[in-house]
C-alpha cells in the first residue's frame, strides 16, 4: 500500500451543541484526516451528544478531547496550548476547506515562511433574502488581482485590516492555515465580543507575515442573525479603531515611514477621525430616538443624523484614497 504524505498540521474542531450540522462535518473531515498530524476537539459543555458523536464517528489515530467552558476564543486558544504541529487549521463546524486548499496553504506557507496564509471563502447565506456583501479579503483580491501568492508588507496589510474595521483580511479563520507558535505567542484576545479575531488582525499586523492565496475553494457558512447587535457593534468598532489607531503610531516608530508610506498613515488617522465623528453623532441620534418622540421635531436629531450622513459619505472617499495610496506604492492595477 502507498504511503501517504503526512502533513505537520493540528486540525482544532471546536464544538458547542453542534449536532444539527455536525454529520456532515464529521463527514468531509474524514476523508482526510488520516493525512495530518494531530486533531484536538474542544468541546464546551455540550448536552446534545455533540462530544459522544466526535468520540464514536471521529477517525485519527491521534485525537484529543478537551472540555472547556463556553468561550469562543478561549476554547481556541486552550486548544491552541496543545498543539504539536507546525501549522493549526481551525475547522468550525459548518464551514469547509477542501483538502486541495488546506495543502495549497501550507505549501506556500512553508515555501514564504509565513505565519499567516489566507484565502478569500465563498460566503453561503443560509437566508437567501440576507444583504450579501464582500469581506475585506474579497476586495483586496480583486483590487489588486494577484495571479500568485501574495506576501503583502506590514504597512499594506495594517491599512486592508483598519478601512473595513470590524472586518478585515482574516476573513474566516476556517478559511486560513496558522504557524502554531504564533498563535501560541499571540493568543486571540477575549475582549472583542465576537470580533476577538478581527482584532488579532491588527494587532498582529505588523509583526508577522502574512500571505494570500487566490483561486482556492473553501464555504463560510453565514447564519441568520449572526453578527453584534447595534450597540455592541458601535462598541466593538471603537475598540478596534482605538486599536488600529496605536498599530499606526507602532508603525510610524518601527517602520521608515516617508513618502507615500506616510501619506498612508496620515490617511489612516484622517479615517478614525471620521469614524470618530460618525460614531459620536450616531450616539447623539439614538439618544433622541430613546425619548420616543418623533426624531424630525428636534433640530438638533436633524443635524446629527446630516453629521452622520456627511462622514459616512466622507469615510467611503477617504477609504478610497488610503486604497489608492496603497495601489501607488504595492503597484496594484487601478
Amino acid at each position: 500500500m502507498e504511503r501517504l504524505e503526512k502533513y505537520s498540521i493540528t486540525v482544532i474542531i471546536p464544538t458547542r451543541n453542534s449536532m444539527p450540522e455536525l454529520e456532515a462535518h464529521v463527514h468531509a473531515l474524514n476523508d482526510w484526516l488520516h493525512r495530518v498530524r494531530q486533531v484536538i476537539v474542544v468541546d464546551s459543555d455540550s448536552s446534545d451528544g455533540t462530544l459522544e458523536y466526535l468520540q464514536e464517528n471521529l477517525k485519527h489515530e491521534c485525537v484529543e478531547f478537551l472540555n472547556h467552558p463556553p468561550g469562543l476564543y478561549e476554547s481556541w486558544n486552550a486548544a491552541i496550548k496543545r498543539a504539536g504541529s507546525k501549522f493549526t487549521y481551525i475547522a468550525t463546524v459548518n464551514d469547509f476547506m477542501p483538502f486541495e486548499t488546506l495543502v495549497r496553504l501550507y505549501s506556500e506557507a512553508e515555501r514564504l515562511a509565513a505565519d499567516v496564509v489566507v484565502s478569500a471563502p465563498e460566503i453561503v447565506y443560509e437566508d437567501s433574502t440576507s444583504k450579501h456583501r464582500k469581506w475585506p479579503i474579497h476586495s483586496f483580491l480583486e483590487k489588486s488581482v494577484p495571479k500568485e501568492t501574495y506576501l503583502f508588507q506590514p504597512l499594506e496589510l495594517l491599512a486592508w485590516n483598519s478601512i473595513d474595521l470590524p472586518g478585515t483580511l482574516i476573513g474566516s479563520s476556517a478559511s486560513n492555515l496558522y504557524r502554531s507558535v504564533a498563535l501560541q505567542e499571540n493568543p486571540f484576545p477575549y475582549d472583542y465580543g465576537h470580533a476577538g479575531d478581527s482584532a488579532w488582525a491588527v494587532a498582529q499586523a505588523l509583526s508577522l507575515r502574512w500571505a494570500v492565496v487566490p483561486d482556492v475553494a473553501s464555504n463560510f457558512q453565514c447564519h441568520v442573525g449572526q453578527g453584534s447587535g447595534r450597540g455592541q457593534g458601535r462598541r466593538l468598532r471603537a475598540q478596534l479603531h482605538a486599536l488600529s489607531c496605536r498599530q499606526v503610531e507602532c508603525a510610524e516608530g518601527e517602520l521608515a515611514t516617508a513618502g507615500v508610506e506616510a501619506e498612508i498613515l496620515n490617511a489612516l488617522r484622517y479615517l478614525f477621525r471620521l469614524w470618530e465623528r460618525k460614531e459620536q453623532a450616531v450616539s447623539g441620534y439614538q439618544a433622541y430616538r430613546k425619548r420616543r418622540v418623533p426624531w424630525v421635531i428636534f433640530p438638533r436629531a436633524w443635524m446629527l443624523r446630516s453629521s452622520k450622513n456627511r462622514a459616512d459619505l466622507e469615510i467611503r472617499h477617504q477609504v478610497e484614497v488610503v486604497l489608492a495610496k496603497a495601489g501607488d506604492l504595492y503597484c496594484y492595477e487601478q
